[in-house]
């Protein structure tokens, strides 16, 4: 027990690090660039306490990404897809909730790091072609950070998986790409996410991919990781800016929950 205390001290400690270097980013780009910072400094707190359930269920879930079967589903199966980073433990809360409603739910941990986003993208398109294949009846995505982005490189390349893609939804996916990728263009992740990255503006969107589906796009108007907040609202789509929520908090704060229920409750039958 003690060593999982200590683990999770370490991480805790990591993370307020790296939360702090990212409020520091966001407010001297705003500065820059003549902008009100939406965010002071008790976001770094709420950041923070938003955090911690995803330490919590990386220990909770893990080897857990598997399909998770309501003994009576209700409505399609909803594949998860993580961001830079992470791995598919940071959707536990969320997939337990919609279990509990009835949903069949799967996670994909992507695992690379310091690689190429389309390295990403085939280990996702194998989950996905096996998912589309299981299927018949369609299924759901949702998507956190460059997730989204992954994903649409995925679509792009498979047209034939497109159209059992019914509904999807973004949790401050990086669209138009993140003013905090600057600096950073050694990283092969965050060089193709930044701002005017060939990535970026070559990528069809997920409204252009999936005109047949329904696509809503959350953020969240305190997210130090991907920022302006119009950089991750999808062009033709639905949107939704969730208030006093930051990246960590679209995984795990209630709020984000009830957006991604109501998008997943609508359900696109064409």
């Amino acid at each position: 027990m003690g060593t999982w205390v200590s683990l999770l001290a370490v991480a805790s400690g990591t993370a307020l690090a790296g939360l702090l270097i990212h409020h520091a980013r966001f407010l001297v780009w705003h500065a820059r660039k003549g902008r009100s910072a939406p965010v002071g400094l008790r976001w770094v707190w709420l950041e923070l306490r938003d955090s911690v359930p995803l330490l919590w269920w990386m220990i909770r879930a893990f080897l857990r990404d598997g399909l998770m079967q309501p003994e009576r589903p209700s409505g399609r199966p909803v594949l998860f897809v993580h961001g830079y980073t992470q791995n598919a433990t940071n959707f536990w809360g969320l997939r337990r909730r919609l279990y509990a409603g009835g949903r069949p739910t799967v996670g994909v941990s992507l695992h690379h790091r310091l690689a190429p986003v389309a390295w990403y993208a085939a280990r996702l398109e194998r989950h996905l072609e096996r998912l589309v294949r299981d299927c018949p009846d369609g299924l759901d995505v949702v998507a956190h950070s460059m997730g989204g982005i992954t994903l649409r490189i995925v679509l792009a390349a498979r047209a034939d998986l497109r159209a059992a893609v019914r509904t999807v939804v973004t949790l401050g996916s990086p669209h138009h790409g993140t003013a905090a990728a600057r600096g950073v263009g050694f990283l092969p992740e965050p060089s193709a996410l930044r701002r005017g990255s060939a990535l970026v503006r070559q990528l069809p969107h997920l409204s252009e991919l999936l005109p047949h589906a329904r696509v809503v796009s959350v953020a969240g108007d305190a997210d130090t990781v991907v920022y302006p907040v119009e950089t991750a609202l999808v062009p033709a789509a639905e949107h939704v800016v969730l208030s006093d929520i930051g990246h960590a908090g679209l995984l795990s704060h209630p709020l984000a929950w009830e957006a991604v229920g109501r998008a997943l409750e609508q359900r696109v039958t064409t």
